[in-house]
């Protein structure tokens, strides 16, 4: 039940960004199509990967038409990052048969993330990557326990609203994440002096667990630390 309604596109627009932010989300990859912009960048991509991405392309377009703009194509840009419109931010994320997909006009948030993962556990050497040392301590203190994955789709939530402005792959270690589980949500701190600290700190998120999945989201408000 907790997980049918965690893939409710208005239900996690709701618990994951402010009003103004829209989310669509899809377990449909096959009525997905591809704008001629879109399809001459996956021509390389294999059949799989492929679907994917036209699946995540078509969840962005039902974003973006749901706060008022025509359907237009999202091409590549560095990195394979999405190109969204001029005034525009926006997320997409895949998970197996699902994508989903957050976008919102540049006067309500600066910046956003959107990520979805598989539920559950992870390898010791995964989270080695992944957490921090302090992460790790809350992981073994059992406060955190069984959330490594969460950590994982929160920090590329995060990658994903620090793009923008980074332009650069940001490690996990970057990233310092402490959870609020009462409240499903979390703060972040800079671990790097590559990144703005005062940025990094302003970030705000939110996340759902379900049996299967578990979304999040990170997002900055317009103003002056940008």
């Amino acid at each position: 039940m907790r997980d049918r309604l965690l893939l409710d596109a208005q239900i996690l627009g709701r618990a994951l960004f402010p009003p103004g932010v829209q989310v669509s989300i899809s377990r449909d990859p096959g009525a997905a199509e591809l704008m001629p912009a879109e399809r001459e960048a996956s021509n390389s991509m294999a059949p799989e990967r492929r679907l994917a991405f036209a699946h995540g392309r078509s969840c962005a377009r039902d974003s973006l038409r749901a706060i008022g703009l025509i359907p237009t194509a999202i091409p590549v840009g560095e990195q394979r990052a999405p190109l969204w419109p001029a005034g525009i931010t926006g997320a997409i994320s895949h998970c197996q048969d699902i994508a989903v997909a957050a976008a919102a006009r540049c006067e309500v948030v600066a910046s956003l993330g959107i990520d979805i993962e598989q539920a559950g556990s992870l390898e010791q050497g995964v989270i080695d990557l992944i957490c921090t040392p302090i992460e790790q301590a809350r992981l073994q203190k059992g406060t955190d326990a069984s959330h490594a994955r969460l950590y994982f789709a929160i920090k590329e939530s995060i990658y994903k609203c620090l793009w923008p402005f980074v332009r650069r792959f940001i490690d996990f270690q970057e990233v310092e994440v402490e959870l609020d589980l009462a409240e499903g949500s979390y703060r972040a701190k800079a671990c790097s002096p590559d990144l703005d600290k005062n940025r990094v700190g302003a970030i705000r998120g939110s996340f759902l667990e379900g049996s299967s999945v578990v979304v999040t989201s990170a997002y900055l408000p317009p103003g002056p630390l940008l």
